[in-house]
C-alpha cells in the first residue's frame, strides 16, 4: 500500500516509510526519494550522448606524451597547465613535465595543444 500511495498522493519525489491511521487522520512518514530526481543527461557531464566516463589527468597525460612523440605532431605544441599552491595556474611543456613527474596529478587543471584547450578538469571537457 505504501509505493502505490507515495506515487499517488505524493508523486515521484517522496517515499512513504510509514503509515498510521488515526480517529478521522490518515499520518504518513515520507522521506525525499533522490534517486527519481537523477537526470541521465545531467548526471554524466562529460558525454551527453553515451555513458563514457571522463578521462583522468593521469590516463590523458600518457596519452598526450604518446601522440606528441609521433612524427605527425612533431610541429604541435602540447603544454600542461598545473595548479602550484603559491604560484597559481603555470604552463609547461607536456615532455619536460612527463620528464619530471613530481607534481601530483590531482592539480593538472588543462592540457592545451596550439593555444587550444582540449581537456578541462573544471568543465569536464575532453576533444579526444
Amino acid at each position: 500500500m505504501t509505493e502505490s500511495f507515495s506515487q499517488k498522493a505524493f508523486g515521484k519525489n517522496y517515499c512513504v516509510k510509514d503509515v498510521w491511521f488515526a480517529r478521522q487522520h490518515l499520518i504518513a512518514r515520507c522521506a525525499y526519494n533522490f534517486k527519481s530526481q537523477e537526470n541521465p543527461v545531467l548526471k554524466n557531464k562529460y558525454s551527453k550522448e553515451s555513458n563514457q566516463k571522463f578521462i583522468g589527468a593521469d590516463k590523458y597525460l600518457f596519452r598526450l606524451a604518446y601522440l606528441a612523440k609521433l612524427p605527425a605532431n612533431e610541429a604541435k605544441t602540447f603544454v600542461v597547465c598545473h595548479e602550484d599552491r603559491f604560484l597559481g595556474l603555470l604552463e609547461q611543456e607536456l615532455l619536460s613535465f612527463v620528464e619530471k613527474a613530481d607534481i601530483p596529478f590531482h592539480r593538472i587543471r588543462l592540457f592545451k595543444m596550439d593555444g587550444q584547450i582540449i581537456w578541462d578538469r573544471k568543465n569536464k571537457y575532453c576533444c579526444f
